[in-house]
């Protein structure tokens, strides 16, 4: 008997997809929207994108087509494309809003009562699930909370160290705990453009958006945030090499990922992937940034053997 393979906590990791885009991407974000993936990239002055099932059998290759976009400008901002239930969100340069249709495909802009600086996620509530944003008010950045965008509800004032650009930021919902229900941030640049160096933790109380900020106890720069197997974990890029490292408490306090948690031999080094951690208990892993600044077009699937040891 292996007993390493036994382990119910190595993360088990099969290479899905490799160069699956028809053009050579200056930037990318992969989501997971209505029952598959869909990455939005740029090449040159366009926005293309390709899509494929979310259900992908093992040892089979991912299907990629090609989606025939409308209304999505060069200008959007990859990093703020957000999936909700109905439609998916994206922010452009200007603090305007983009909205798709159900598949994704055709997008039209909407207008919003305040210019939009940031889109940091799905604020998990008692009774429903809101946008979180961050809008000019007048000069002054606030939070503000939105359903579709259509009304915004403006909420507390937002700290001067709180990152508007570039951040890394996931939902994060305990059904085990009623009060578990907050959006973490890290990385980002602040509005003065200096780089954030804190973890964030915010939630809504009693009317308001209260947070939390700690240090972070390593480099987040180019990280990316996920939560899955009901913890915090943060993709970290550091020394030529890929780890995790996780909270127990989500995001006061951080440790490194066991060995039996790193990546393959083959995973190249790489910064500003996409992770999408799907209700099968995977976590997937869509492209990034190499050493060498170039864009990686691939898709990696990771799960916890324990998910599989029934």
């Amino acid at each position: 008997m292996n007993i390493y393979q036994e382990d119910p906590y190595i993360i088990a990791w099969e290479k899905k997809a490799n160069a699956y885009l028809t053009a050579s991407p200056t930037d990318q974000r992969t989501v997971a929207f209505n029952g598959r993936f869909i990455t939005y990239y740029k090449a040159g002055t366009t926005v293309g994108a390709m899509s494929a099932p979310k259900n992908v059998p093992d040892g089979s290759p991912m299907s990629w087509t090609s989606v025939n976009l409308a209304g999505l400008p060069a200008t959007i901002q990859m990093k703020s494309l957000l999936p909700t239930e109905h439609a998916i969100y994206a922010l452009d340069g200007n603090g305007e809003v983009y909205a798709s249709n159900a598949n994704g495909t055709d997008w039209s802009r909407i207008v919003t009562e305040h210019s939009v600086e940031a889109i940091y996620g799905i604020l998990p509530s008692a009774t429903d699930e809101r946008i979180l944003l961050a809008v000019d008010d007048n000069g002054t950045p606030r939070f503000a909370v939105t359903d579709d965008f259509s009304e915004l509800r403006l909420m507390g004032t937002i700290h001067n160290n709180m990152p508007l650009w570039d951040f890394t930021s996931t939902s994060v919902e305990n059904p085990d705990s009623y009060a578990t229900r907050y959006i973490v941030l890290a990385d980002g640049v602040r509005k003065d453009n200096t780089r954030n160096d804190a973890i964030w933790i915010l939630q809504e109380k009693d009317g308001e958006i209260t947070y939390i900020s700690t240090p972070s106890n390593v480099s987040s720069i180019g990280s990316q945030l996920f939560y899955y197997d009901k913890r915090l974990y943060l993709m970290i890029a550091s020394s030529g090499k890929n780890s995790f490292i996780y909270s127990g408490n989500f995001g006061l306090s951080w440790v490194a990922a066991e060995e039996n948690q790193a990546f393959p031999s083959d995973f190249t080094f790489r910064t500003n992937v996409s992770v999408v951690a799907d209700d099968a208990n995977n976590i997937w892993i869509f492209g990034g940034i190499s050493s060498t600044q170039t864009q990686l077009v691939d898709a990696w699937r990771g799960r916890l053997n324990k998910f599989s040891m029934n």
